[in-house]
C-alpha cells in the first residue's frame, strides 16, 4: 500500500474548500459550509486535510442478490446469452363470449421486435449477428371457472403467485398447463430496413384447451411464459409489450393474442386481446437469471457488491500520515472522529472481466449501511439442514440499540411439495406463528437477501442474508440500523457547482473503457470513521435499475437513455484473490465534547 500524498490547507482556504467540496452543506453563497457546521454546534479543528491511499486493501467483498420486479414495464425480453437467461410473462383474460367465438378460427401470439429507431437500436443488429434465430418454449398456464370460485377472486389470488413473484411454472399445478413452440428469426427482426418486425407464433395447444370447455359462458384466465427453448446461445429478443393505450399510440405492437384466422398481408384481421390491465399497467413481468460467476456485479439482474475497508487500518494509515497532527494528543485534546466533507472511491476495472450489451454507459450508485451482524467476523452464518429448523436470536444482543423486541426466529428449509428441485425457506416467530413468510430459492449457493416482514416492537429492517444449497441454508440474520444513497453528482472544480448533465458525469459511470469507477463515499468513509458500538459499516455498490445511456447519441448535451433491457456482467480485478481500492478524503478533525 502507498500513501502518495497528504495536503494540509490553511485556516483562509478552509471557507472556499468547504465551499467547493461540500456544497451540499452550504446554505448560500455567503455561507460556506465551514460556517454552517460550526453554526449548528460542531467544532472543527484549524486545518482541513487531504489524504489520498493507493492499492489500499478490501477486507471483505460479496455479492448478493436481490428480488427485482420488472412487473408492467413497456419492453420485455426472452433468450439466452452466455450466462444470462430471460423469461417474460404475460397475463390474459378471456372473459366474454365473442372472445371465445373468434377462438374456432385461430389462436397466435404477436410479438413486435423494438424498431431500429430505438435510441440504442443500432446495438440491436450487432447483437442478433450470427444468431438466425432463437427457439421458444410457450408454456401456457389456463384456468376456468368451473369449480363455482369467483372469477375475481381467482385472477387476484393467481395474479400474485404467477405474475408479481414469478414462480416458477415448474411448482404449479400441471393439470393446467400446456406447451407450444415457435422460432424467432432475429436477424429479420432486426434487419437494416426494419420493415416488418412482426412475429406470429401458432398456440394450438392453449387453444385446444380452451376449446375442450364447451360452456362459452365461462371465464379464462392465461399465464403466458415465453423462454428460450434448449441451453444453446441463441441471443436476446427484445419486443414490445405495451405500445400505448390507443390505437393512436401503438397499441396495434402489444404482445397480444391473436384470436381467429391470421394470415400475412390476409383480408382476414383476428382480433388482438392485449394483456389485461392493473394498476394502470399491462400485465406483464420479465425475468433475467445468470448462472455464471458468482461475485461479479451484474447490471439487468438485481445483484450488487458489498465491500468493507478496515476501519483501524484506514486510521492507522491516517496517523502514519499525519503523525503529530493526528487527533489524539497527549492532552486528549482531540478524539478519534472526523468530519468529513468529501469522499471518494476508486474501484479498478477491467474489460476483459465485463460483458455488457451494447457499448452504453451504466449508471452506478453507492449506498453506505451500517448493520447489527457480529461486529468480530466478516459473517455470522448458522446453517439450517434440510427438513430441520433453526432458531436464532436475532435482537438478544444489544436489544436497547435494534428494537425493543427480543424473540426467537424459527427457521425451516424444505423442498418444493412439486418442485423437489426448489426450496423453500420458511420463517417465524416463537411468539407470534402468524407472522410467517415463505421465500422460494434456488439451490445455486449463491448469496440471497430477503427482507422480513416487520415484528411488533421493531424498530429496524429485519434482513435475512441466505445462502440456499441443496441440503442446507446458511443463514444471516441482520438489521439495518442507518443507511443512505451516496450523491451521484460530482462537484464541478472550476465553478463550485454540483455537475448535472448526464453528458458531465462520465466519472460516475461504468463505461467501456474506463481502468477506474469513481464513486462519491462522503457518507460512506465519515460512518467508518465514526462509528461506535457494534455496528459494521460497509458499502453497497449496484447499477441503478434501468439506467443505460448510449454515449453516441446525445441531446441538449445530455446523453440519451436507452430504455430497452441492458444486460451485464461487471468483474474487479483481484490480485491473489483480494481486492484493492484509492481512497480519497477530505477530513476535518473533530475536537472533543466537554
Amino acid at each position: 500500500m502507498s500513501l502518495p500524498r497528504v495536503r494540509q490547507f490553511p485556516r483562509r482556504f478552509l471557507a472556499a474548500a468547504a465551499l467547493l467540496l461540500g456544497a451540499c452543506i452550504s446554505d448560500g453563497p455567503d455561507q460556506t459550509g465551514l460556517d454552517y457546521v460550526q453554526s449548528q454546534g460542531v467544532q472543527l479543528s484549524t486545518p482541513l486535510y487531504h489524504v489520498t491511499f493507493t492499492h489500499f486493501p478490501v477486507d471483505s467483498m460479496f455479492a448478493t442478490e436481490l428480488p427485482l420486479s420488472h412487473f408492467g414495464e413497456s419492453l420485455l425480453v426472452v433468450g439466452r446469452d452466455g450466462p444470462f437467461r430471460a423469461t417474460a410473462r404475460m397475463g390474459y383474460q378471456l372473459n366474454t363470449k365473442a372472445i371465445r367465438d373468434s377462438l374456432a378460427n385461430g389462436l397466435n401470439l404477436r410479438l413486435y421486435a423494438l424498431p431500429r429507431t430505438i435510441t440504442g437500436g443500432s446495438a440491436l443488429k450487432s447483437m442478433s449477428t450470427g444468431r438466425d434465430s432463437v427457439t421458444l418454449l410457450i408454456q401456457s398456464f389456463a384456468w376456468n371457472d368451473t369449480s363455482g370460485r369467483a372469477y375475481s377472486d381467482s385472477l387476484v389470488s393467481l395474479h400474485r403467485r404467477i405474475l408479481t413473484s414469478y414462480s416458477p411454472f415448474s411448482t404449479l399445478d400441471t393439470t393446467f398447463i400446456v406447451k407450444d413452440t415457435a422460432r424467432i428469426a432475429l436477424a429479420a427482426a432486426f434487419a437494416d430496413s426494419n420493415a416488418d418486425t412482426l412475429q406470429v407464433c401458432a398456440l394450438n395447444n392453449l387453444r385446444k384447451r380452451i376449446m375442450t370447455d364447451t360452456i362459452t359462458a365461462h371465464n379464462w384466465l392465461a399465464f403466458v411464459e415465453v423462454s428460450p427453448l434448449g441451453t444453446r446461445d441463441s441471443g436476446m429478443y427484445r419486443f414490445i409489450a405495451e405500445g400505448g393505450t390507443s390505437a393512436s399510440n401503438y397499441t396495434a405492437y402489444d404482445a397480444a393474442l391473436l384470436l381467429g384466422t391470421y394470415a400475412k398481408n390476409g383480408a382476414n384481421t383476428p382480433t388482438a386481446l392485449s394483456p389485461y390491465p392493473t394498476g394502470g399497467r399491462p400485465s406483464v413481468n420479465y425475468q433475467v437469471l445468470h448462472s455464471g460467476s458468482s461475485r461479479s456485479l451484474l447490471y439487468g439482474v438485481s445483484r450488487g457488491v458489498n465491500f468493507r475497508l478496515n476501519r483501524g487500518r484506514l486510521l492507522d494509515s491516517i496517523q502514519a500520515r499525519l503523525g503529530a497532527n493526528f487527533p489524539v494528543t497527549a492532552a486528549n485534546k482531540y478524539d478519534a472522529r472526523f468530519f468529513v466533507p468529501y469522499a471518494e472511491i476508486n474501484l479498478p476495472l477491467a474489460d476483459s472481466l465485463a460483458r455488457v450489451d451494447g457499448r452504453f454507459a451504466l449508471d452506478m450508485q453507492l449506498y453506505s449501511e451500517a448493520d447489527s451482524s457480529d461486529p468480530l467476523a466478516d459473517t455470522a452464518l448458522a446453517p439450517v439442514r434440510l427438513n430441520d429448523s433453526l432458531k436464532l436470536y436475532p435482537a438478544q444482543s444489544g436489544a436497547s440499540s435494534y428494537g425493543s423486541a427480543n424473540d426467537t426466529m424459527i427457521c425451516k428449509y424444505r423442498k418444493h411439495p412439486v418442485d423437489g428441485g426448489q426450496r423453500q425457506l420458511i420463517v417465524y416467530w416463537r411468539t407470534d406463528v402468524s407472522v410467517q413468510d415463505t421465500f422460494l430459492l434456488t439451490p445455486d449457493g449463491k448469496r440471497h437477501e430477503l427482507g422480513l416482514r416487520r415484528h411488533t416492537g421493531w424498530q429496524r429492517y429485519a434482513t435475512l442474508g441466505v445462502y440456499p444449497k441443496d441440503s442446507s441454508a446458511d443463514v444471516e440474520v441482520y438489521f439495518n440500523l442507518s443507511g443512505g444513497m451516496e450523491p451521484n453528482s460530482f462537484i464541478d472544480p472550476a465553478t463550485g457547482q454540483v455537475k448535472t448533465v448526464y453528458a458531465d458525469l462520465k466519472q460516475r459511470y461504468w463505461r467501456p473503457g474506463v481502468s477506474l469507477l469513481n464513486l462519491r463515499a462522503t457518507h460512506s468513509i465519515g460512518n467508518l470513521l465514526n462509528r461506535v458500538g457494534g455496528a459494521k459499516p460497509e458499502m453497497f455498490l449496484k447499477p441503478a435499475e434501468r439506467m443505460a445511456f448510449d454515449t453516441a447519441q446525445t441531446s441538449t448535451g445530455s446523453y440519451l437513455r436507452v430504455y430497452y433491457p441492458v444486460l451485464g456482467d461487471i468483474d474487479f480485478p483481484r490480485e491473489n484473490g483480494k481486492l484493492y481500492v484509492n481512497v480519497d478524503v477530505y477530513l476535518y478533525p473533530l475536537r472533543s465534547s466537554p
